[in-house]
């Protein structure tokens, strides 16, 4: 899981097991982002609740993506917004597993995950 500016440097990376929902992480992501921030995520990151929380506090309004049968649909403006968005994060998700090559060879979880974070690490770097 990432956060990345509008021009797809990355901010913020949370590296998963598979088998962790997209909504919970989404959740443990810091978001140490100035005031008024709008994050937009892909559907799997719908949940009502934590939308409503994060909006109250008025630091950050988390703008998801919604499915066409959501009883909380966007306007059409938002909606091409979100989609034009998300093709900046595929965008720098793809950039970044070009440098890395189709395999990483790693002894440890550990190392495994030092190698993604480098690699992502000088991918904003070079941005």
């Amino acid at each position: 899981h990432v956060v990345v500016t509008a021009a797809g440097a990355p901010v913020e990376v949370v590296l998963a097991p598979a088998s962790y929902s997209d909504g919970r992480m989404g959740k443990s992501l810091h978001l140490d982002l100035p005031e008024g921030a709008t994050v937009y995520g892909d559907a799997a990151y719908t949940d009502d609740a934590w939308e409503d929380a994060l909006a109250a506090t008025g630091q950050i309004r988390l703008q998801v993506a919604r499915k066409s049968n959501s009883k909380r649909p966007h306007p059409p403006s938002v909606r091409y917004l979100a989609d034009r968005v998300r093709k900046q994060v595929e965008t720098t998700f793809s950039q970044i597993t070009d440098q890395m090559g189709r395999r990483l060879h790693a002894v440890t979880a550990r190392g495994f995950e030092l190698k993604v974070f480098l690699f992502i690490l000088a991918f904003a770097i070079c941005c």
